[in-house]
């Protein structure tokens, strides 16, 4: 049985997040806000938000994750994930270089 490929997105999105814990309210046309653009597999989408991993293991483990409210995002773009699954075998066995010191 082989693991369902993750959905990755690219997210890019206006970060009013100022230092400290809270969030503050994005409004178009201040300049506090930046503009970050953020990469990871989705864990959780709401109505509200996106939750994504920076970080996936082979047993299923999610590492560093990311909260992104919708009220923020400019774009947001799937991408195709490339292999079957995480962890799965090589299509193509990569040949070493071979260095040759002409010396």
């Amino acid at each position: 049985m082989t693991k369902p490929a993750p959905k990755i997105l690219i997210i890019e999105w206006f970060d009013p997040h100022e230092e400290g814990d809270t969030w503050e309210e994005f409004k178009i046309g201040e300049d506090k806000a930046v503009v970050a653009c953020t990469v990871g597999t989705l864990l959780e989408e709401t109505d509200v938000h996106y939750l994504l991993a920076f970080n996936r293991a082979e047993d299923g483990t999610y590492m560093r994750k990311g909260f992104i409210p919708k009220s923020h995002i400019r774009r947001v773009k799937e991408l195709k994930y490339p292999w079957k699954h995480i962890g799965s075998p090589l299509t193509k066995v990569r040949k070493k270089k071979e260095i040759i010191d002409g010396t």
